[in-house]
């Protein structure tokens, strides 16, 4: 690259076509340049994925299959269905994490490649059944970016803390927030941490409706009657109140669901 970088550069003409070009190589590859370092770990990284990719034979004959390969663009103007299993318990964590990775950004170039507009595209549906592995700086733009490609984006995760902590910013804080904000559609069940039921609840949001006290008068009519509550009502106001309180939330029974999302007019249901 060494050599190259010099013949370019003492050509005036390809020396100014490539000037940007030039700098990169120059500050990130050469020994003792400013990048090199850090060029040397992302490169390294990058190796070691690969080398775990390809130990495993099943994993490499469909990555270096060159029949009857993937093709994402055609499933996506046929309106084809692809299944895709990474089978974490034969691959291990870290090899199901980068098959799933390099599988789901191979159809990320696809959707970003769509032809046509956003009206005249054919729509297509992901889904990423627990998703948190692979949430990264690149699967960032499929929540800001498919939609535009007229690919919706299901996923599922076991709580919201596995997206990052608000409290902790080198914990994904910004991915979690990306996530969250794109997410129209939530659908949550029973049994979550309070945590994560003091969130939804305000996420789920409030409606307005009366409110008011009534008095309770223990010792009866004072004529030998019942304790009751007294007839009149006090503090009415039209108040905000939270569709769903954390403790309904966390009680919901087996295969019940609370949800939120946008009818076609764009109503919050």
């Amino acid at each position: 690259k060494d050599k190259l970088v010099i013949m370019v550069t003492h050509n005036p003409e390809l020396a100014e076509k490539y000037r940007i070009l030039l700098t990169y190589f120059k500050n990130n590859f050469y020994a003792g340049s400013i990048g090199y370092e850090e060029t040397q770990k992302s490169l390294q990284a990058a190796s070691a994925q690969l080398e775990n990719l390809l130990r495993f034979p099943g994993v490499r004959n469909i990555l270096c299959n060159r029949t009857n390969n993937l093709n994402f663009d055609k499933a996506l103007e046929n309106c084809e269905i692809t299944l895709i299993c990474t089978r974490r318990g034969d691959l291990g964590a870290a090899v199901n994490k980068a098959f799933g990775l390099f599988t789901l950004l191979l159809m990320q170039h696809s959707i970003i490649s769509r032809p046509g507009t956003e009206k005249s595209r054919k729509p297509h549906f992901l889904y990423i059944d627990e998703f948190p592995p692979f949430v990264c700086k690149a699967t960032e733009d499929f929540f800001t970016l498919f939609r535009k490609y007229r690919v919706g984006l299901i996923i599922s995760a076991q709580n919201l803390s596995q997206f990052g902590t608000n409290n902790n910013l080198n914990n994904n804080q910004s991915y979690r927030q990306t996530i969250l904000a794109n997410c129209t559609t939530k659908i949550a069940f029973g049994n979550n941490t309070p945590e994560d039921n003091e969130w939804l609840a305000k996420e789920f949001g409030e409606k307005r409706e009366w409110k008011w006290n009534k008095t309770y008068n223990s010792k009866g009519d004072g004529k030998g009657g019942m304790p009751e509550y007294d007839g009149k009502l006090m503090n009415i106001e039209w108040a905000y109140k939270l569709n769903f309180a954390p403790g309904k939330i966390q009680s919901q029974k087996f295969k019940a669901i609370v949800y939120k999302t946008r009818d076609a007019g764009g109503k919050m249901l």
